[in-house]
């Protein structure tokens, strides 16, 4: 079977509707989710907080589509929300602890989305946003952390993981990319 010129094109253009789409429902489950479990923060602010991640790709894809940018800026935008439905779950009590371990699973999840885009950019932006979160959420949740938890192993372990899915993942996305370069140049 051969694909003729329009399919990657039409494939291109399903993946930006969905991952736009994505984008502008993340925010209404965040705020849900925040009201439900009674979330360290207002529901309003993270329902604006969504909203705004997902202005800046949606501007992108609405109005400049051919520089190629809606990859990268989505998968951003993605890892964005995915740290304010993280924070959604901040434990204010140490046996909200797990669940908040728990919601990091998303930012795999999230990590596995961008690669779909076959952009390496578009999974670098997402893991540098992702490590500037849990950065973030190390320096200011420290004292909380170690005083709820004796072992700090595991969390080293989840972070070499996503580290490692992250470098396949863009070694992966790389080795696409230069095929198709050298496919269109031969």
């Amino acid at each position: 079977m051969t694909l003729n010129a329009t399919e990657p094109g039409l494939q291109r253009g399903r993946l930006e509707n969905g991952f736009i789409a994505l984008l502008w429902i993340i925010p209404v489950l965040l705020a849900g989710l925040n009201w439900l479990i009674g979330g360290p923060l207002p529901s309003l602010l993270m329902l604006a907080g969504g909203l705004l991640a997902a202005a800046l790709p949606t501007f992108y894809w609405r109005r400049r589509r051919q520089n190629n940018a809606v990859p990268v800026v989505s998968s951003m935008a993605l890892a964005a929300q995915i740290a304010l439905l993280t924070m959604t779950t901040l434990p204010l009590h140490p046996e909200g602890l797990q669940l908040y371990k728990d919601m990091h699973f998303w930012f795999f999840a999230g990590l596995c989305l961008c690669a779909c885009w076959l952009d390496r950019r578009a999974v670098l932006g997402f893991f540098g946003i992702a490590i500037l979160y849990q950065l973030a959420a190390y320096w200011l949740l420290a004292n909380f952390w170690f005083a709820a938890e004796d072992d700090v192993a595991p969390q080293f372990v989840r972070l070499g993981i996503f580290v490692a899915t992250a470098a396949a993942l863009f070694l992966l996305t790389s080795r696409w990319g230069a095929s198709r370069y050298r496919q269109r140049n031969a």
